[in-house]
């Protein structure tokens, strides 16, 4: 493989749970912050993870960062903070799979199977 050729990586995507952080503020759907390995080389810190409470099933968000003017975080007429996704997809499939590949990590790290017993006694998928 040159240099500027990339590994095929069309199959399931690697992923791995470094780190999960809960967050614990009620009535919100964020439950918590992942820290993910991808593909065994890129690091991405704080991952949103959200439950719908009616079906159960978990939705991976994008990292965010502030957008900063002179070292301060930028604001809105409301004095909201305002953030950009951290990364982007090039294709729909391509944020699909980086969804799927999220969800199995945190199964594989237990994070699925502790967020059902402690919140709702059923599965969370």
């Amino acid at each position: 493989m040159s240099q500027t050729e990339l590994p095929d990586v069309s199959g399931a995507v690697q992923c791995r749970l470094l780190e999960w952080q809960p967050w614990t503020s009620p009535n919100h759907n964020l439950i918590g912050y992942a820290t993910v390995l991808l593909l065994g080389w890129i690091t991405i810190p704080r991952v949103p993870v959200f439950l719908d409470r009616e079906t159960c099933v978990l939705q991976i968000g994008l990292p965010r960062v502030p957008h900063l003017s002179g070292g301060t975080i930028r604001t809105d007429r409301n004095g909201k903070a305002i953030y950009s996704d951290a990364i982007a997809f090039a294709t729909r499939e391509g944020r699909h799979r980086w969804q799927r590949a999220v969800t199995a990590a945190l199964e594989a790290g237990g994070i699925t199977a502790a967020i059902a017993d402690q919140r709702y006694g059923e599965a969370v998928h």
